[in-house]
């Protein structure tokens, strides 16, 4: 069983209808939004069973994008399929935070990669990250870390 391909399919469930507003509330759900709800929480089972496997897997997919990106040609120009999914990304990553914080704290390059691909950049140049994506104030050592690492000066002044 591919996991990447599993959560990339998942996360594109889960946010194919985004755009359309989903009632929790309602006793009957459409269709669309059930198969959505559905996605998400099978994503958050998988991410909370097996937490390493899932960060591994996106950032993986990311490593794969950038490396496709620097080679690509202008004419042949291709999407992230995480940025596409960026809010369920996000609030997968914003759950092992908070649950898995030991699985977490292990991998925090891989997850800081995904954070920043996911993240919008025109905010990263004015925000730092922890007013960003606030579930990373927990693990401040290792985000001073990361960003002494890829050089991102701009987030250490709020840590």
């Amino acid at each position: 069983l591919d996991i990447t391909k599993l959560l990339l399919i998942l996360l594109e469930l889960a946010t194919s209808t985004d755009k359309q507003p989903v009632e929790t509330t309602a006793a009957i759900l459409t269709p669309s939004a059930d198969v959505c709800h559905t996605a998400r929480h099978a994503l958050s089972l998988i991410a909370t069973s097996r937490p390493p496997a899932v960060i591994t897997a996106l950032s993986k997919e990311v490593a794969r994008y950038n490396s496709v990106a620097q080679h690509q040609t202008i004419q042949h120009s291709t999407s992230s399929p995480l940025l596409k999914c960026r809010t369920e990304v996000l609030r997968i990553m914003e759950l092992l935070s908070e649950k898995e914080y030991t699985n977490v704290a292990d991998l925090m390059i891989p997850v800081g990669d995904i954070l920043v691909h996911c993240l919008d950049a025109s905010l990263l140049k004015h925000k730092s990250l922890s007013e960003i994506f606030p579930p990373i104030t927990r693990y401040a050592f290792f985000v001073i870390t990361f960003v002494n690492f890829y050089g991102l000066y701009t987030s250490m002044h709020y840590l």
